[in-house]
């Protein structure tokens, strides 16, 4: 494609219908031209395609590598996308302030996102001669002594040619960056236990009602019990919900000369530390010798690694060397007889999301389904009597339908298995890693903990996840820890062996280690613990030598080493770290990593910044990071100036003063912090307004005034500042 330049730049639309056919008048811009010269352009969509003409002026000459020689008198149309302010907000009317935020779009470089060929258009001066000159983005571009229009083509993908870029060709400051500035956004990794991405209406469904029975504590006459650890799934599970936790469970054996004895007559190894009455207790038998906690095992992305086909956890274990090799742990599954290769679980005891939900609701809560049809009995053959009418449990098996409840027809381990099954896989940000990911594989740590998995294109599997790439940094393999082992042997995973625990979402993990005993001292130090801890001191944990290679490291690159682990679970834009994406992860005084902080910053992938370079261009920019930072923003968007910009571009542009870092327009504050009213003191009108706005904030125009910590919502945080603040302004 050929380009050559005149003065021209964009007509306007005329009428009040934007979308396809509507028309546009010829009107001189500011730099000398004339647009429209051949008839009527195309018409324009917030969502569409406006389409650029220049007229006849002066003499233009470029050649470029692979394409003719232009000359003559015209620009050839090229296309530029509009995007959306807000999306999925309606289509507005292209009238007023939104006519100029479109001709600040074209002036500021909006550009495609698919990597063909492309235009910039830039004004330069009136009018005159162009000469070619190489673009710093890896094009071609024309510049004029006296004028003329500019335009740059490429054939690589521009991202983040944005504020800063135009601070190079001396445009900054002149009013061109707009809401409409946004080149459109890139699809944001989903919070931690979200649902995963394209799921059906159906699937989406039962994800949030598993979620709810996940949630709930069962009662007594629901199935609880006789002896349980806890009434919930959730309870256990619970950073976040469907994930890891700290809760700890007894695993308790006898182990002699002969081998390990689980006690099965007595109750078995696991030991259930709660009872519905004090004569259903259990208590450990005299017998156990041997003692060890379990932490709660979760990692989410559930449905993900159940979908892993066995061949592929086959052949990474084929290609480890002999040295760390794992085991696969085959084991069958309650809803059929076929063998697969475990991978949940401390001991990767069991293969299938059903098989487990089971498992743990009769183990973990007492609850008898389909497949496990009685109670454990306390204690075995030991007092007291499951059947003993006077105590214990009186539920009729299978308790499952009954815990449902509600008139909801399905089983709770299959409702609690939708919510599992239908889970992302947690964020990691960035998503290309960092420079402690190539140290971690260099001494040897992602010899076991794999990276990468692919999900079979399988048509008996949901769409969602199908033919799926994650990255759990596990190979559900077990291996030998050594002396650091639990002792307890379960199937044939023998004492000394632990599955590699997938290290996704590992920011999240309060108590590192299977019995949980790294749990103090904050990230860096517990995760250090547990790097030391794969060398046992005897030579046998397989794991020494990735620990030896990494107590080598200088402190330095042990630290890169964390930090990359770190941002495993990281979710983008959320510097404050609570999951979600608020005005306070946009800017807060107390936190130097907000958007704004870092806006126009270049960072590496290992600088903090780099939460909000989603594209991972090396600039925060508001073509796309922003504009992605829009979709998963759960606050408000307001226009509180009214100026037709969004306030938080007005203030990332300087257009508006936001002296205390807050997030909210200065000229837009109360009087004091909490006065709605102006009135110079905090009242009864304001608990009047807090009442009246109570509920969901609209996102625009403009944000409910007693929305005093800008989560958009009015609720009971609100109510309380506003007490807090009663009385005259200080």
């Amino acid at each position: 494609m050929c380009f050559e330049p005149g003065p021209g730049l964009i007509g306007l639309p005329v009428g009040d219908k934007p979308g396809r056919g509507g028309e546009f008048r010829a009107q001189r811009d500011g730099f000398g031209g004339l647009l429209g010269r051949r008839g009527r352009l195309r018409g324009i969509g917030l969502t569409g395609r406006l389409i650029v003409a220049t007229a006849a002026s002066g003499r233009h000459q470029c050649r470029r590598k692979n394409q003719d020689e232009c000359s003559g008198g015209h620009i050839r149309t090229e296309s530029i996308p509009i995007p959306s302010m807000n999306p999925g907000s309606p289509t507005p009317d292209l009238t007023g302030d939104l006519q100029k935020a479109v001709v600040d779009s074209v002036l500021a470089g909006v550009w495609c996102e698919t990597p063909t060929v492309r235009a910039r258009l830039r004004p330069l001066s009136a009018r005159g001669e162009h000469r070619c000159s190489r673009s710093r983005f890896g094009g071609t571009r024309m510049t004029g002594r006296n004028g003329g229009l500019s335009v740059t083509t490429t054939t690589t993908q521009w991202r983040g040619c944005s504020r800063s870029a135009l601070v190079a060709f001396g445009l900054a400051g002149t009013g061109l960056l707009s809401s409409a500035a946004l080149s459109g956004p890139i699809t944001a990794q989903r919070p931690t236990a979200a649902p995963i991405a394209g799921l059906t209406a159906d699937e989406l469904d039962r994800f949030f009602v598993g979620r709810e029975a996940f949630a709930r504590d069962l009662t007594i006459e629901q199935g609880l019990g006789p002896i349980f650890n806890q009434t919930a799934c959730g309870d256990c599970h619970i950073t976040p919900l469907g994930g890891t936790g700290t809760t700890k469970v007894l695993r308790a054996g006898r182990q002699t000369k002969d081998g390990f004895d689980p006690l099965e007559e007595f109750g078995g190894s696991l030991f259930q530390l709660e009872s519905i009455s004090p004569e259903c207790a259990e208590d450990p038998p005299p017998q156990a010798n041997v003692f060890t906690d379990r932490v709660t095992n979760g990692m989410t992305g559930y449905g993900l690694v159940e979908a892993i086909l066995d061949s592929d956890i086959q052949a990474v274990l084929d290609a480890q060397d002999m040295s760390i090799r794992g085991d696969a742990h085959m084991v069958g599954s309650f809803e059929d007889e076929v063998m697969r290769v475990g991978r949940f679980g401390w001991k990767a005891q069991v293969a299938t999301l059903l098989t487990f939900s089971a498992d743990a609701g009769l183990q973990e809560m007492g609850l008898t389904n389909r497949f496990l049809t009685e109670d454990n009995d306390p204690n075995g053959i030991d007092p007291p009597s499951l059947g003993d009418p006077d105590f214990c449990d009186t539920v009729p098996d299978p308790e499952d339908s009954i815990a449902m409840g509600n008139g909801v027809d399905r089983e709770f381990i299959d409702v609690v298995t939708d919510f599992q099954r239908f889970m992302t896989q947690p964020p990691q940000t960035p998503k290309s890693g960092m420079t402690g990911e190539l140290l971690f594989n260099s001494i040897g740590c992602a010899d076991c903990h794999t990276k990468t998995w692919t999900t079979p294109n399988d048509p008996s599997l949901e769409t969602a996840l199908r033919n799926k790439t994650i990255q759990p940094y596990g190979d559900f393999l077990l291996h030998k820890m050594g002396a650091n082992s639990d002792g307890i042997p379960q199937g044939d995973a023998l004492a000394s062996q632990i599955k590699t625990a997938p290290l996704w979402d590992l920011r999240h993990r309060i108590s590192i280690w299977h019995d949980g005993r790294f749990e103090s001292g904050g990230f860096d130090v517990i995760v250090g613990q547990a790097i030391a801890a794969h060398d046992d001191g005897v030579n046998l944990s397989q794991g020494r030598f990735a620990a030896q290679a990494y107590a080598t490291l200088p402190a330095g690159a042990q630290q890169s080493v964390l930090d990359f682990l770190r941002s495993l679970g990281q979710l983008e834009f959320d510097p404050n770290n609570d999951d979600t994406v608020t005005l306070l992860d946009f800017a807060n005084a107390g936190n130097p990593d907000t958007f704004r902080s870092c806006y126009l910053s270049m960072p590496s992938p290992d600088d903090s910044c780099a939460i909000h370079d989603v594209d991972q261009d090396g600039l925060v920019d508001q073509a796309t990071d922003f504009a992605t930072f829009l979709t998963v923003y759960t606050g408000q968007l307001s226009d509180c100036n009214q100026n037709g910009v969004l306030d938080m571009i007005d203030i990332l542009d300087g257009t508006a003063a936001d002296a205390d870092d807050n997030g909210i327009i200065d000229t837009c504050e109360p009087t004091c912090f909490g006065d709605v009213d102006g009135d110079g003191m905090v009242g009864i009108n304001e608990f009047m307004q807090v009442l009246a706005d109570w509920g969901p904030c609209p996102r625009l125009p403009a944000p409910c005034e007693s929305d005093y910590n800008r989560d958009g919502i009015v609720g009971i945080n609100d109510l309380l500042i506003a007490l807090s603040r009663w009385g005259p302004c200080q």
